[in-house]
Parts: structure tokens; sequence; C-alpha cells
């Protein structure tokens, strides 16, 4: 009898510490299905600017002051992006195949300004008046989407993954440049805006719990460029200056390349 009974006790301890030891393993999170979700975090800027402007005249004292109106810079600004995502998911064993689309917002603008009152000077007929002159390039980019592939590995209720895929967005960028002397000026600018295709690639983790999952996730994106290209023109009572200036011509082009990390909270159904 007590051997049945100790059989019997042994049988039920072994029956809990098994039952306790699946309670304590974490079950397998699916990941298959479509989501909806929303994305927040900062953008940092590595937008390149370059600026050119070519001179076809004879004039040596504009050809030695021509190349102060040629620059180029880097921006670093940094802002909030946030936005809109979508996006289905098949799960196989422990490797998860995806793809996922977002909208978003981006505050991205910028400007330098520099004097080119050297040059404008040289052009002018008259040695006794004094020209001032400014040079400006300024670009704006207010959103971007996403459309990319993801794959993935799963531990848990964890997903590791990359993604890669096309990237879109508005962008503009202007270029101007003005004089003024006496009661004369002029003024001369060109603008572009456009909706541009380019590329993106990062990776990121995402935990899941009941029908949602949040992450956290980093992009690379690459807008490629806005071009301006114009011929400059003057109309003043200087004939020089008028000669001059119609015989320069102005290449200038913006790169939109920026760095993304965000957080991420999904919905599944």
């Amino acid at each position: 009898m007590k051997r049945v009974l100790a059989l019997a006790i042994l049988s039920l301890s072994f029956t809990s510490a098994a039952e306790a030891a699946d309670m304590s393993i974490p079950q397998a999170y699916d990941w298959t299905g479509f989501y909806i979700g929303l994305n927040a975090g900062a953008a940092i800027n590595n937008t390149q600017i370059d600026y050119d402007v070519n001179y076809s005249g004879t004039d040596p004292n504009i050809i030695d002051e021509v190349g102060s109106l040629s620059d180029s810079f880097t921006d670093n600004e940094g802002a909030f992006t946030g936005g809109a995502l979508v996006g289905y998911n098949w799960q196989h064993d422990h490797v998860v195949i995806g793809a996922e689309a977002d909208i978003n917002y981006l505050g991205f603008s910028g400007s330098k300004t520099n004097d080119i009152s050297g040059i404008l000077n040289a052009m002018v007929d008259n040695p006794g008046t004094d020209v001032t002159g400014t040079k400006n390039v300024s670009y704006d980019a207010d959103w971007f989407g996403t459309v990319r592939a993801r794959l993935g590995f799963t531990s848990g209720n964890m997903l590791f993954y990359g993604t890669g895929g096309f990237a879109y967005g508005y962008m503009s960028g202007s270029g101007k440049i003005k004089a003024d002397w006496d009661d004369e000026g002029f003024s001369s600018s060109n603008s572009r805006e456009s909706v541009n295709w380019g590329w993106t690639a990062g990776a990121g983790v995402e935990y899941g719990v009941d029908n949602w999952s949040l992450g956290v996730e980093y992009l690379y994106v690459d807008l490629a460029s806005a071009d301006l290209n114009w011929d400059l023109s003057a109309d003043t009572s200087d004939t020089q200056v008028n000669t001059e200036v119609s015989q320069m011509n102005v290449k200038g082009s913006v790169d939109y390349q920026f760095n993304v990390v965000r957080a991420t909270a999904k919905l599944r159904f």
C-alpha cells in the first residue's frame, strides 16, 4: 500500500514539475499576418549642397573673382519624424519574411548666404560705385515614405530583422543672386520642387505580446538630388553689368541623405 502511495505521489510530482516547466518557458510568438502601426523618432540630416557658377566672358577681374560664387556645405540638422505604416509578415519556423510601407513627416530645411560684393564690383562700369550683393541657396524636405522588404529571425517573442527597399519624398531647392547699388540692382533666381525616388536600408528589433509588437528601428535614406541650372540675367542702366551677368550660368544640386532612429508600435490582425 505504501509502495502504491509513493508511486502515486512521485507521479504527481513529475506531472506538476512538467506543467510548471511548460509555464516557465515563453510560448513562441506568431508573426504571420497583416498589421498597421505608428512610428516616431529622430532624423539626423546629412544633406550635401553644391553650388557652382560658370563665366564664359573674358574680363580678367571677373575671372579672378568668379570662384567666390561657388560653394559646398553639408547640413547636419536633426529633426522630429513620425508617421503611419502598414505591412504583412509570413513566418516559417524561426524565419520571418515580410513587406512594409510607411509615410512620414520630415521637418528638414536649411539655407546659406554668402557675400559676393567683390565680383559684383568688378562688373560695374563706374569705378566709384559701391555694389553690395549676396548669393543664397536653400532647401526643404517636408515628408518621405518607404516601401521595403524585411527578413528576420525570431527568438521567443523577439524578432530581429534587416530591411531595405525604395524611398520617396518631397524636396525643393532654390538659389538666388541679388545685387544693389545706388538706385540700381538686379535679382536672378531659380527653384525646383519634386517628389524624388531613392533607396533605404536598415535594421530593427521588435517584441511581440498579444496582438501588439513594440520595436526600435534604424533606417538610412537617400532621396537623390534636386538640381538647379539657370542662366543669369540683369536689366539695369549699366550695360557692362548686363553683358557680364548674361555670360554667367549657375549649376547647383541638393543631395538629400539622412539617418532615422525611431520607435514603432504595431497592431496585428
